[in-house]
């Protein structure tokens, strides 16, 4: 189910796929163990991707990237949600790197070529405990004073903060918690005296932080883009990293559609496998058509986000451009129908695949 790649695309997708065939396999618990000594280790995967150009592909090869390629990024999530991949590559890449190339400040320029480099991870910090899906409801604040900035505040749930090189905080500079202006964002190094951290483990293995700023000095340069004007940006790469997060379901439910499928060919009852079961066949067919109504719908989710991006990432809403990628919104668009339309050929396979006959349609 990748006729809405391009040639080069398929190519780093298949490439990518061997890779974590061989290296990344599921553990058979479905989730990875971990212990509070491997909390704060670096991932032995981050350089593989680096050398793959997975790094850089929010970023234009103007800024040192490879390409701003939503469609790409789309297919790498789902190949990571199959495999369970742990990484931040949504907070560093999808979401990072493209506010790292909007800035001009020296401080962003050198970062941004650690992470394309793969020898820098970051993340994200902005909700809040109050902030619930109003992801402009912050009452973090930076205060300016002769020296640098102040911040004060809290906050609550940052994936992968211990394991992070650098953060970046959404705080407010002016205004109310609710106003989406007077938003700004800093790079905060995590070791900055003034910071208490308690970190903890996700049901699926990751690691979050909850974070508090008690009066954190951070330098002039801390500040990455406009002052005040954060949020049109901000709000745009939450908007990618939605898009990435519903690929990466995507691939978790097509692994467990396929895992599904094996158990029901082994599992026997009554002197036959449980797949010959016509009820049993039927649950699968359900199980087939909402995986392809979702990855129909998750496809055109990153089709908008590439179609109606911000070529260049211009903080305060500046540099709003249609990009002319190798993919648009309307082929997408016209897979998405595809997968609708050969839905019902797609349920029959999954029935025969269940008997053994053929295989299972990826």
């Amino acid at each position: 189910m990748r006729d809405y790649l391009n040639d080069e695309q398929r190519q780093l997708v298949d490439s990518l796929e061997r890779y974590l065939e061989r290296k990344h396999p599921i553990p058979a618990s479905g989730i990875p163990c971990c212990t509070a000594g491997q909390l704060s280790s670096a991932s032995v995967h981050w350089g593989g991707f680096a050398n793959f150009g997975l790094l850089a592909l929010t970023v234009d090869e103007s800024r040192g990237g490879i390409q701003d390629d939503p469609i790409a990024v789309h297919a790498i999530m789902e190949n990571f949600g199959r495999h369970l991949v742990l990484e931040p590559y949504v907070a560093t890449v999808v979401q990072a790197a493209c506010l790292l190339a909007a800035g001009r400040e020296q401080l962003a320029n050198e970062i941004l070529a650690l992470v394309l480099a793969g020898d820098c991870q970051i993340s994200i910090a902005h909700a809040e405990e109050q902030t619930d899906y109003s992801l402009h409801n912050v009452s973090t604040r930076a205060e300016f004073l002769e020296q640098g900035w102040v911040l004060d505040g809290h906050k609550v749930g940052v994936h992968h903060a211990q394991q992070a090189d650098m953060w970046l905080v959404l705080a407010r500079t002016r205004g109310s918690d609710l106003q989406t202006d007077g938003l700004s964002l800093f790079m905060v190094r995590p070791q900055t005296p003034g910071i208490s951290v308690r970190s903890y483990f996700n049901l699926d293995g990751s690691s979050a932080s909850d974070i508090w700023f008690d009066k954190v000095q951070l330098p002039k340069s801390s500040l990455l883009g406009e002052l005040h004007l954060a949020w049109p940006l901000f709000e745009h790469v939450c908007a990618r990293a939605n898009a990435a997060l519903c690929a990466e379901s995507v691939g978790i439910m097509s692994a467990v559609l396929e895992a599904t499928l094996g158990y029901v060919k082994e599992r026997k009852q009554f002197g036959s496998s449980i797949g010959s079961f016509q009820a049993i066949q039927h649950r699968l067919v359900d199980m087939y058509m909402q995986l392809e109504k979702s990855r129909s719908l998750s496809q055109k989710a990153s089709a908008m986000v590439h179609s109606e991006g911000i070529s260049g990432c211009g903080f305060g809403g500046q540099g709003h451009v249609q990009p002319d990628g190798p993919v648009h919104l309307s082929e997408c668009d016209s897979a998405a129908w595809r997968h609708r339309h050969d839905g019902r050929a797609g349920a029959r396979q999954v029935r025969q695949e269940v008997a053994g006959a053929i295989p299972y349609p990826r």
